[in-house]
């Protein structure tokens, strides 16, 4: 159904096979006020709206508002008035397998039995004259959105499709297809346009084989533009599909940059991925996954590709279980060492690595060494470190994963090696969470090496300097260069599993003794009755609860204890009295740079 603009407004919904239908009409639809068709979640915090006017912007979240980071529009839309008769606007919304939309390898890819295969375009007319409306058009990923309209002759066609899958939905495709009233194709631009920045181009600079072999994916050209977020910064990555920017010969429609605008000028069609990460490593590996899906696959060796198939995802089974690692100070920083295992299949992105909510920030260097001991198979390389303003001199070195590993084969087998500079955000143990290149959450449980230096604070009114550490007793040195462990007895909670409520008990030490546990081969150099080194005569104290992902439920204490052992409880609620799923959690004792943290189990 079409609803043309002789029509008062109208909203209505009706059942097509496992969609949806969305058919409206806005008499005067103003930009500020446009409402969505379908909203995306493209990365944490930005979400992609595609507008019944046929734009799409890019929203995210900026303190306690929203921010729009990117604009993207056709020459024509449908907001403003639709006055000539024949003039209308069609929404509609289907998913992958719905009845005629089913396609590639389904054995009902022709669904109206005509001998054609996706002869409709999903649009609301019978486009083929057989007297059916989208009876054999092909529905394309976990939700396709299109949306169309005729204004004074000329009529757009906006397609987009979005995936579910962790190495797929922080990308939008679209297709854009503009023609005149009697079908013929019309030339087009289509403009991207941020806030402020600027867009650059660089290379994919990622292969990810290909059903079409046509070039190199890591050979694509890509637009980048990088904007400042809360701790971090949203990288945006717009890449042309279908059209070989790898190739020596000219493109018909070259795209031009004027700073922040960028425009896409095309004849008739042109097929697009928007991708929005906190990364460059995460953007370029994505922007490569895009052109694999758009080449799509074969059913077998020898037959034509069909297009719009995703490739497999190796899931990692470290989403559920956790990687094991320590880390140690060394000379200018200190490093982390991660053991991944033969069957880990993780390609672990440095810079998304959090402790709790704290970014551990990006590495100097990465290497890696494989478990057979020998030094063929060792590494070490720089980790891309871009000039924020001259993004192309990333393109002069390959990426250290992209150089020594080959999709979908990732790291295994061996010790990956973090360098980092500074002094280390990490405790005697850690829990730090990651995403691999594949958008998997991955878990860490890391404790510091044996070797580091303390972490130990100070006695109250003695400053954290190298003069005060020279002037501290022999066997004072010693726990600053080897220390003991917070002790697992100081935090506890009955029952665990638990179904209501759970009641923690935490004890602040006094002595070493009670506080500290110390390892085998390690000589305890203070008494047990010596009294723990507490920066203040009443520490700071917190107890919170985290989940599996790392993210903060609920603080159970936020302030200062005396020594001695308290009490308190959790329900299985978050900071707003929202009951928690099902599942596993971290409760955190924290005692000034000292903690501990238990596992807690809630069941219903």
């Amino acid at each position: 159904m079409i609803l043309r603009a002789s029509a008062q407004l109208r909203y209505s919904r009706r059942k097509v096979g496992a969609g949806l239908l969305f058919v409206l009409l806005l008499m005067s639809v103003s930009a500020a006020a446009v409402e969505p068709a379908q909203v995306h979640e493209l990365s944490p915090g930005a979400v992609a709206e595609i507008g019944v006017d046929g734009t799409i912007s890019v929203r995210a979240s900026a303190g306690a508002a929203d921010q729009i980071i990117l604009n993207i529009a056709a020459s024509l839309r449908a907001s403003g008035p639709l006055r000539r008769s024949d003039d209308w606007v069609f929404v509609t919304q289907h998913s992958e397998g719905d009845a005629g939309g089913r396609r590639g390898f389904s054995s009902h890819a022709d669904d109206d039995d005509d001998g054609r295969i996706d002869e409709e375009r999903l649009d609301g007319k019978d486009d083929d004259g057989d007297g059916f409306i989208d009876e054999d058009y092909a529905a394309i990923g976990d939700d396709m959105t299109a949306v169309s309209f005729m204004r004074g002759g000329r009529a757009l066609f906006l397609e987009s499709y979005h995936w579910d899958y962790s190495h797929l939905s922080n990308t939008l495709f679209t297709t854009w297809h503009r023609e005149n009233r009697a079908g013929e194709p019309e030339r087009d631009r289509l403009l991207l346009e941020l806030p402020y920045g600027k867009w650059q181009e660089m290379n994919v600079g990622w292969d990810i084989p290909r059903a079409a072999n046509v070039g190199e994916t890591d050979d694509e050209m890509m637009m980048v533009a990088t904007l400042p977020r809360d701790g971090g910064r949203w990288w945006i990555g717009v890449t042309l599909l279908g059209a070989d920017s790898a190739s020596d010969e000219p493109m018909a429609d070259v795209p031009s940059v004027d700073g922040r605008k960028l425009e896409l000028p095309f004849d008739g069609s042109l097929t697009c991925a928007i991708t929005v990460t906190t990364t460059l490593s995460q953007l370029r590996f994505r922007q490569a996954v895009a052109h694999a899906v758009y080449a799509g696959a074969s059913a077998e060796p020898g037959m034509p590709a069909v297009a719009w198939i995703v490739p497999p995802l190796l899931r990692s089974k470290y989403v559920d279980e956790s990687l094991a690692g320590t880390w140690a100070e060394e000379d200018g920083g200190w490093r982390l060492d991660l053991e991944i295992p033969a069957d880990a299949r993780v390609l672990l992105d440095p810079e998304t690595l959090r402790l709790l909510e704290r970014r551990v920030g990006a590495p100097l260097s990465v290497s890696w060494r494989p478990d057979d001991g020998t030094e063929d198979g060792y590494w070490s390389a720089p980790w891309p470190r871009p000039d924020f303003g001259e993004l192309w001199r990333v393109d002069a070195n390959p990426h250290p994963y992209r150089a020594r590993t080959s999709w979908p084969a990732p790291l295994a087998g061996g010790r990956l090696t973090l360098h980092y500079e500074g002094e280390s955000v990490l405790g005697e143990e850690a829990l730090l969470f990651g995403d691999s290149l594949c958008g998997q959450t991955i878990r860490m449980e890391v404790a510091a090496s044996p070797t580091r230096l303390s972490a130990l604070n100070f006695p109250a009114g003695q400053p954290d300097s190298e003069t005060a550490q020279n002037n501290l007793p022999e066997e004072k040195k010693e726990l600053r260069r080897r220390p003991p462990s917070l002790s697992p007895d100081l935090l506890d909670n009955f029952p665990n599993p638990f179904h209501d409520q759970t009641r923690l008990r935490y004890k602040i030490p006094a002595t070493v003794g009670e506080g500290f546990v110390w390892e085998e081969d390690q000589a305890q150099t203070l008494k047990d009755s010596d009294p723990v080194p507490y920066a203040s005569g009443t520490p700071s104290v917190s107890l919170r609860v985290y989940s599996v992902a790392g993210h903060e439920v609920v603080t159970l204490f936020d302030g200062t204890c005396a020594i001695g052992t308290y009490e308190t409880s959790w329900n299985g609620t978050d900071t707003e009295g929202r009951p928690m799923a099902v599942g596993t959690y971290f409760c955190k004792l924290q005692i000034e740079n000292w903690s501990v943290t238990k596992r807690v189990a809630l069941l219903r």
